[in-house]
């Protein structure tokens, strides 16, 4: 989430320099009535019609943040790396996601092969709750935190 790319060149941006550009771009952005932020970091935005969306600078084309959204395939050597990872990794923990999406469940079955020790930590359901060793329905920023200040010195 920290990196924006452009779909025509493949030039990357920092997030925080777009993030300036689209206020720069945008007054009144910041104003309550026009923006209202969703628990999951959505946007609410009642007047989009008139938004300036930033174009890359090397060459007009579109920028979108470097994440894949729902219903996007996971780059081929993203998923090898995500892969590697798992078959080094001595445990999974799944933060934060429904594994709707098939590639989520794909890791987890090679993590699950592996009979590695699994952790699924989500608010309600997810489709790999059967597969867990330990569900925890919670939010992730408060669970990720408790991890860390019980296994960070």
């Amino acid at each position: 989430m920290d990196r924006v790319t452009c779909l025509r060149c493949g030039q990357s941006y920092a997030r925080a320099g777009i993030a300036e550009r689209i206020n720069a771009e945008n007054p009144g952005l910041t104003e309550p009535a026009l923006v209202r932020m969703a628990p999951d970091g959505d946007a609410d935005v009642a007047e989009y019609e008139s938004f300036v969306v930033p174009a890359c600078t090397v060459c007009g084309g579109t920028l979108k943040p470097d994440v894949v959204f729902f219903g996007e395939f996971i780059p081929t050597e993203k998923f090898a790396e995500a892969s590697s990872m798992v078959a080094s990794s001595d445990a999974m923990v799944i933060a934060g996601s429904s594994l709707v999406v098939n590639s989520g469940i794909r890791l987890l079955e090679q993590a699950r092969r592996r009979k590695l020790p699994i952790v699924i930590v989500n608010r309600g359901v997810t489709k790999g709750d059967g597969r867990a060793t330990v569900k925890i329905d919670s939010g992730t920023t408060e669970t990720l935190r408790a991890f860390a200040e019980r296994l960070l010195p």
